[in-house]
Protein backbone atom coordinates (compact mmCIF):
# COMPACT_ATOMS: atom_id res chain seq x y z
CA UNK A 1 0.00 0.00 0.00
CA UNK A 2 2.92 2.31 0.73
CA UNK A 3 6.30 2.31 -0.92
CA UNK A 4 9.79 3.60 -0.31
CA UNK A 5 8.95 6.23 -2.93
CA UNK A 6 6.06 7.44 -0.76
CA UNK A 7 8.18 7.58 2.40
CA UNK A 8 11.11 9.34 0.75
CA UNK A 9 8.82 11.79 -1.05
CA UNK A 10 7.12 12.75 2.21
CA UNK A 11 10.49 13.05 3.97
CA UNK A 12 11.68 15.44 1.25
CA UNK A 13 8.54 17.56 1.63
CA UNK A 14 8.96 17.62 5.41
CA UNK A 15 12.54 18.82 5.04
CA UNK A 16 11.52 21.51 2.55
CA UNK A 17 8.69 22.61 4.86
CA UNK A 18 11.31 23.37 7.54
CA UNK A 19 13.15 25.84 5.33
CA UNK A 20 12.83 29.54 6.09
CA UNK A 21 10.79 31.30 3.39
CA UNK A 22 12.76 31.98 0.24
CA UNK A 23 15.81 29.88 1.20
CA UNK A 24 16.47 27.17 -1.35
CA UNK A 25 17.69 23.80 -0.14
CA UNK A 26 20.02 21.71 -2.28
CA UNK A 27 19.01 18.14 -2.96
CA UNK A 28 22.20 16.79 -1.41
CA UNK A 29 21.26 18.54 1.85
CA UNK A 30 17.77 17.01 1.78
CA UNK A 31 19.28 13.60 1.05
CA UNK A 32 21.78 13.85 3.91
CA UNK A 33 19.31 15.17 6.47
CA UNK A 34 16.62 12.62 5.68
CA UNK A 35 18.74 9.60 4.75
CA UNK A 36 17.49 9.42 1.17
CA UNK A 37 19.74 8.10 -1.62
CA UNK A 38 20.69 11.08 -3.80
CA UNK A 39 19.77 9.53 -7.17
CA UNK A 40 16.38 8.43 -5.84
CA UNK A 41 15.70 11.86 -4.36
CA UNK A 42 16.51 13.57 -7.66
CA UNK A 43 13.82 11.46 -9.38
CA UNK A 44 11.31 12.28 -6.66
CA UNK A 45 12.02 15.99 -6.88
CA UNK A 46 11.28 15.91 -10.61
CA UNK A 47 7.86 14.35 -9.90
CA UNK A 48 7.15 16.82 -7.09
CA UNK A 49 8.20 19.75 -9.29
CA UNK A 50 5.94 18.59 -12.14
CA UNK A 51 3.07 18.35 -9.66
CA UNK A 52 3.71 21.94 -8.55
CA UNK A 53 4.72 21.03 -5.00
CA UNK A 54 8.32 22.21 -5.28
CA UNK A 55 10.12 24.89 -7.25
CA UNK A 56 13.67 24.56 -8.50
CA UNK A 57 16.07 27.50 -8.40
CA UNK A 58 19.15 27.51 -10.64
CA UNK A 59 22.52 29.09 -10.08
CA UNK A 60 24.53 29.97 -7.01
CA UNK A 61 22.40 29.47 -3.94
CA UNK A 62 20.06 27.34 -6.01
CA UNK A 63 18.18 24.28 -4.97
CA UNK A 64 14.56 23.58 -4.13
CA UNK A 65 11.85 25.60 -2.46
CA UNK A 66 8.48 24.41 -1.21
CA UNK A 67 5.62 25.55 -3.43
CA UNK A 68 3.03 24.52 -0.86
CA UNK A 69 1.69 25.62 2.49
CA UNK A 70 2.67 22.89 5.00
CA UNK A 71 -0.41 23.68 7.08
CA UNK A 72 -2.67 23.16 4.06
CA UNK A 73 -1.08 20.26 2.16
CA UNK A 74 -2.47 16.92 3.31
CA UNK A 75 -0.45 13.73 3.22
CA UNK A 76 -3.06 12.37 0.80
CA UNK A 77 -2.45 15.24 -1.62
CA UNK A 78 1.32 14.86 -1.24
CA UNK A 79 1.17 11.14 -2.08
CA UNK A 80 -0.83 11.50 -5.30
CA UNK A 81 1.99 12.80 -7.52
CA UNK A 82 4.28 10.09 -6.12
CA UNK A 83 1.98 7.48 -7.69
CA UNK A 84 0.58 5.99 -4.50
CA UNK A 85 -1.80 3.12 -5.22
CA UNK A 86 -4.42 4.37 -2.76
CA UNK A 87 -5.56 6.69 -5.50
CA UNK A 88 -5.47 4.16 -8.36
CA UNK A 89 -8.80 2.46 -9.04
CA UNK A 90 -7.67 0.34 -12.01
CA UNK A 91 -8.05 -2.83 -9.93
CA UNK A 92 -11.85 -2.37 -10.04
CA UNK A 93 -12.08 -3.44 -13.67
CA UNK A 94 -10.69 -6.88 -12.84
CA UNK A 95 -12.32 -7.35 -9.42
CA UNK A 96 -15.80 -6.41 -10.60
CA UNK A 97 -17.91 -3.55 -9.31
CA UNK A 98 -20.39 -5.67 -7.39
CA UNK A 99 -18.12 -8.21 -5.72
CA UNK A 100 -17.65 -8.62 -1.98
CA UNK A 101 -13.92 -8.15 -2.59
CA UNK A 102 -14.57 -4.74 -4.09
CA UNK A 103 -16.68 -3.77 -1.09
CA UNK A 104 -14.02 -4.68 1.48
CA UNK A 105 -11.27 -3.02 -0.56
CA UNK A 106 -13.41 0.12 -0.81
CA UNK A 107 -13.86 0.14 2.97
CA UNK A 108 -10.14 -0.33 3.64
CA UNK A 109 -9.03 2.23 1.07
CA UNK A 110 -11.65 4.69 2.30
CA UNK A 111 -10.37 4.40 5.87
CA UNK A 112 -6.75 4.88 4.78
CA UNK A 113 -7.65 7.87 2.61
CA UNK A 114 -9.57 9.44 5.50
CA UNK A 115 -6.54 9.18 7.80
CA UNK A 116 -4.18 10.60 5.17
CA UNK A 117 -6.56 13.47 4.41
CA UNK A 118 -6.60 14.38 8.10
CA UNK A 119 -2.83 14.76 8.43
CA UNK A 120 -0.98 17.78 7.08
CA UNK A 121 2.70 18.10 6.22
CA UNK A 122 3.02 20.55 9.11
CA UNK A 123 1.81 17.76 11.43
CA UNK A 124 4.65 15.56 10.17
CA UNK A 125 7.15 18.38 10.77
CA UNK A 126 5.85 18.81 14.33
CA UNK A 127 5.96 15.07 15.01
CA UNK A 128 9.49 14.76 13.66
CA UNK A 129 10.64 17.77 15.69
CA UNK A 130 9.16 16.25 18.85
CA UNK A 131 10.85 12.94 18.12
CA UNK A 132 14.22 14.63 17.54
CA UNK A 133 13.81 16.63 20.73
CA UNK A 134 13.05 13.50 22.75
CA UNK A 135 16.08 11.73 21.26
CA UNK A 136 18.29 14.71 22.05
CA UNK A 137 17.03 14.74 25.63
CA UNK A 138 17.80 11.03 26.01
CA UNK A 139 21.34 11.58 24.69
CA UNK A 140 21.97 14.07 27.50
CA UNK A 141 20.87 11.69 30.26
Amino acid sequence: MFSTRDAYGLKALVELARQPAGEALQSREIAARQGIPQAYLDQLLVSLRRAGLVKSVRGAGGGYLPAFDPAALTVADALKPLGNELFDDRWRAEAGEDSSVTAIFDDALGAARKVLQGVRVSDLVDAEDAQRSAQSFMMHI
